[in-house]
């Protein structure tokens, strides 16, 4: 059974003078520092056991009434953790984080709960018991009665915690754990990757936003890489990654979302071609965050459960940001309105679609474009030139409408509307002067929206 709070309780709180507590700092300093909370304590599952030296809490809503959440831990965690258990899960798995979770009504019930252990999680038959006299769940005990057996394994639960004077929806108590600077030199990478078995020293960083001709920036990808990547690789059109494989240098692509989640992963595989990777367990710790640059840590060590043919990699970077893809759209900021037929540059692209209406070969479309993309079309392969033409003439039948745009003196793009496989579609289509000639660049098509130019 537990022992009475009403007998120790109590006696824990004057202990903090002695054992492990956190204070909070005031401003200015020089009075006595506000007391934030106290945990004593350990939790156990089978042969990983750990005391108890951080404690996060806040108040959240349940669906049957507010709910206090205290979040128990051995280490310092990052604010991004705190909140997600599937994170936590992920962090214990990789064998440095044991903590518990517990969301308690206010009567004192544990609504939900959750050890976090090398496997993963698991949720127990512990119970909170207030302090003597604590009606507001500020003080308390969470415990199993004794060691329980789960499947021959060894269970148990037994912290001790007071909370500070201010609990509500923010997460308070321990100091969040921030990543350390890299102090590397912008644009530079150190660590490893291990791919087919090969194990290669990755030294450059960079942290690439793709943008559409209509100004849309899609996935932010982190490249990193055995050697630098060059300005060519940057602006061919099949992109750094095909470039950096071309090369034979060899590269780990991370793919991160708004939140600076990783959502894939990318490797060259033997034959030449790009494999992508999907995982929950990675970790990524961002240590700044500028206009200019990106700097953390990102690694993947593997599990015990195998994963073999994933590539592992443990790297610090301080990648700088670069913005690439469709930079060359004209717009209002460095060009001037054209007419709703498209002007000079809207006769010209009229002018290229009755060639591609009369087209016999691809080699009549490659004359009409920039030369990257003249030399992509003269690229495709022998038996497939045939499909492609035949491609390219059907998408021309039905053209949408020239719009309007903007243009200046060597580019313009072009705003297209109309119907295209019976939906309403809009499109950007750049232009670009050579020689007093306009050429055919990038085209961009989606189904049409509510934007204005």
């Amino acid at each position: 059974m537990f022992h009475s709070f009403r007998s120790i309780g109590w006696l824990a709180f004057a202990l903090t003078c002695l054992g492990p507590w956190r204070l909070a700092r005031s401003d200015p300093a020089p009075s006595k520092p506000a007391f934030t909370y106290y945990v004593s304590g350990h939790v156990q599952f089978d042969e990983q056991k750990a005391e108890m030296t951080h404690l996060y809490y806040a108040r959240r809503q349940g669906d049957d009434g507010p709910l206090l959440a205290l979040l128990f831990s051995n280490l310092p965690l990052a604010a991004s953790v705190v909140e997600d258990r599937r994170k936590l899960s992920d962090l214990a798995r990789r064998g440095s984080f044991v903590g518990l979770y517990v969301a308690a009504d206010e009567s004192g019930d544990v609504q939900t709960t959750d050890l976090f252990y090398g496997d993963g999680s698991f949720s127990g038959p512990w119970q909170y018991e207030a302090a003597a006299g604590n009606t507001a769940l500020k003080a308390g005990r969470v415990a199993t009665d004794g060691e329980l057996d789960f499947f021959g394994k060894p269970v148990a639960v037994d912290v001790s915690f007071i909370l500070g004077p201010q609990v509500d929806e923010t997460w308070r108590g321990a100091d969040f754990y921030v990543p350390p600077r890299t102090e590397l030199p912008r644009g530079q990478a150190s660590g490893w990757m291990t791919n087919l078995g090969e194990k290669t020293d990755l030294s450059s960083a960079l942290v690439i936003s793709e943008i559409d001709l209509f100004g849309v920036t899609g996935e932010r990808k982190l490249l990193l890489s055995a050697s630098v990547i060059t300005e060519e690789m940057l602006t061919t059109m099949t992109g750094p990654e095909a470039a950096l494989q071309a090369a034979g240098v060899p590269f780990l692509r991370v793919g991160l979302d708004s939140n600076h989640e990783i959502g894939s992963i990318m490797v060259p595989d033997e034959a030449g071609n790009l494999m992508s990777f999907s995982s929950s367990q990675w970790q990524f710790e961002l240590a700044l965050q500028s206009a200019e640059a990106l700097e953390g840590h990102v690694e993947w060590s593997g599990t015990k459960h195998g994963d073999v043919d994933s590539p592992r990699f443990a790297v610090s970077f301080n990648a700088a940001k670069r913005m690439i893809g469709a930079t060359a759209a004209v717009t209002a900021k460095n060009g001037r309105p054209l007419p709703e037929d498209g002007g000079e540059p809207g006769q010209a692209y009229a002018r290229m679609g009755e060639v591609l209406r009369r087209a016999t070969s691809l080699e009549a479309l490659a004359a009409l474009r920039i030369p990257s993309l003249a030399t992509m079309v003269r690229e495709v392969a022998s038996e497939q030139r045939a499909a492609v033409l035949a491609i390219l003439k059907q998408q021309g039948e039905a053209p949408l409408n020239v719009v309007g745009g903007y243009s200046n003196e060597n580019a313009a793009t072009l705003w297209l509307a109309g119907v295209a496989n019976g939906k309403p579609t809009e499109g950007r289509v750049n232009l670009h002067r050579e020689a007093g000639i306009w050429k055919l660049g990038l085209e961009a098509f989606r189904t049409a929206s509510t934007s204005e130019r």
